[in-house]
Parts: structure tokens; C-alpha cells; sequence
């Protein structure tokens, strides 16, 4: 069973990857304490890497559920692009003109591209959080970063976002 000293530890890593999945910190913030409370209610979370990783898909799970919620997930980015932040502050809205490209992103691909370049998981253990094949998280990674898709036939726009280790 995890220790509360070992679930803090995490606390930090958390609440970062909750504010970029929300676009907001006061959202953020509420969607880490509810998953937190829930993961210390829990029972068989394990310990190191395996505590990590159930704590990050607790969040993730809780995050879709709150989107699911909304009068129309689609806005938030649940599969169509555009606006993503319907209910974030105003001061907190990202600008329309591409500067903040995780608002571009669909709600899969915000998920992808946090958990490898910005929460450092591998592909493997970022699959196994999103509850999807390796392949398919390369394939989301691939259309956040704006790749160009074989089934695509033509190239897409290079993002600026990069790995930075």
C-alpha cells in the first residue's frame, strides 16, 4: 500500500500535468485534490514507478469525466479542435493566434504530448495511463506535434513545441 509521503511526492507532478490538461490552475488544482483523495481511499496502488503511473491514470480518468460533463465536451477539445478552455478564467484564455499550441490539440493529444515531453514518461508507460496501444499513442503524439500522417497526403504545418531534456 502507498504511504501518504510517497503520494505527495507526486503532488507537484500532478497538479502541473492537471493545469495543462485544463488549461487553468484553479481547475487544475480542484481536478489533482479530488484525484489525490481518491487515490488515498484507495487500496493497491503501489509503490514506485506502479504508484506513478496509477496516480497520473487516476487524473486522466477523472479529467475525461469532468470534460464528459460538460453541456458539449466537443468544445473542450473532446474530439473536435478549436476552443478548449470553455470554463477557464478569462485572464487565463489562450490567444486564437497559435501561440499556446496545447489550445489547438484535441483532448487525446493534450493528454499524449503532457505525459512524454513535459511529465517525462516513456512511450510505454504513457500507453499503459491512457489505457491505449504504444502505437496508437505514437499516432496522437504524432498529430500534436502537427507530423504529417500517411493517410494524410499532404504535409502538415511543423509545430514548435519541442523535447527539451
Amino acid at each position: 500500500m502507498a504511504r501518504r509521503s510517497d503520494i505527495a511526492a507526486l503532488t507537484p507532478c500532478l497538479r502541473r500535468y492537471a493545469r495543462g490538461l485544463t488549461g487553468s490552475t484553479e481547475i487544475g488544482d480542484d481536478l489533482t485534490q479530488d484525484a489525490l483523495l481518491s487515490a488515498i481511499r484507495s487500496r493497491g496502488l503501489g509503490r514506485g514507478a506502479a504508484l506513478k503511473r496509477r496516480l497520473y491514470a487516476i487524473l486522466t480518468d477523472f479529467n475525461r469525466m469532468r470534460v464528459s460533463a460538460l453541456p458539449d465536451p466537443d468544445l473542450y477539445g473532446g474530439e473536435a479542435r478549436g476552443v478548449v478552455r470553455l470554463f477557464a478564467p478569462l485572464a487565463e484564455q489562450p490567444a486564437r493566434d497559435g501561440s499556446d499550441p496545447l489550445a489547438a490539440m484535441t483532448l487525446v493529444e493534450r493528454e499524449a504530448i503532457l505525459l512524454v515531453a513535459v511529465e517525462g514518461c516513456s512511450y510505454e508507460d504513457a500507453a499503459d495511463i491512457l489505457g491505449v496501444t504504444r502505437t496508437a499513442l505514437i499516432a496522437r503524439l504524432a498529430r500534436a506535434r502537427g507530423e504529417p500522417q500517411p493517410e494524410a497526403g499532404r504535409l502538415a504545418a511543423r509545430s514548435h513545441l519541442r523535447v527539451v531534456s
